[in-house]
């Protein structure tokens, strides 16, 4: 059957386009993800597509040459392997990513340990933050000042409102020397950030650091000045 209206043709243009224009060197724009929304609609699409499509292939395998009765079985195998294997590698990836959706990725990259050799962000607006509360409320039991760096203010709030971080630690986004902890979120357009904090609490040494499959994605540095930390 001939598709007058290109279907195909639409949906790999429009995956493609908006991809390929963020992906130039010299298109200037600010974060990423948001450059790419109005490829996934398209890319979902013909995702779809292609799992009718391997349904379909499967089925006919399975019922080849069989009698009504082992069609209607095959026909459910088919189903069966369809659904299996088109949502097994999602339930993998999710399985071995959480907690750290935003610092995960794919084996096409090499995992969160390739993202990092490949220079891709590691966290974005300060999500691994979330990743370091225990560790707070152990250190400060007492209360005491962080220094949040790409952390949103209402990411930090929505932390507080969930019960996760005591509300006697407080966020300080402008004086860093002020603080008895402070954060670094590794993404490039932070890099600066690491060597001020060396500077202001005069050392180098982590605290503690946060890492996926190897691949750090935030360090917390300790002002040796705080009387509120509690090694």
């Amino acid at each position: 059957m001939v598709d007058d209206r290109r279907t195909a043709f639409f949906l790999f243009f429009n995956m493609n386009l908006p991809i390929l224009i963020i992906a130039h060197p010299k298109v200037p724009h600010f974060g990423g993800t948001k450059h790419w929304h109005p490829a996934y609609p398209f890319l979902c699409l013909l995702a779809g597509a292609g799992v009718v499509l391997a349904a379909q292939a499967i089925a006919a395998a399975l019922t080849a040459r069989s009698s009504e009765r082992g069609k209607s079985v095959g026909v459910g195998l088919a189903v069966a392997a369809t659904i299996a294997l088109t949502a097994a590698p999602g339930a993998l990836e999710t399985k071995r990513s959480h907690p750290h959706g935003l610092s995960y990725y794919t084996p096409v990259v090499g995992g969160p340990s390739g993202g990092a050799d490949l220079g891709l962000n590691r966290g974005f607006w300060g999500y691994e933050t979330g990743a370091i509360v225990d560790w707070l409320a152990v250190h400060l039991p007492n209360g005491g000042r962080v220094y949040p760096n790409d952390t949103f203010f209402s990411s930090w709030e929505q932390l507080r409102h969930d019960g996760r971080l005591p509300p006697t630690i407080e966020a300080e986004w402008w004086s860093v020397p002020s603080c008895d902890i402070a954060v670094v979120e590794h993404e490039q357009h932070m890099d600066e950030v690491e060597h001020q904090i060396w500077i202001a609490f005069g050392t180098v040494q982590p605290g503690y650091v946060v890492r996926v499959e190897g691949a750090p994605t935030l360090t917390v540095y300790v002002n040796p000045r705080s009387t509120r930390y509690v090694p």
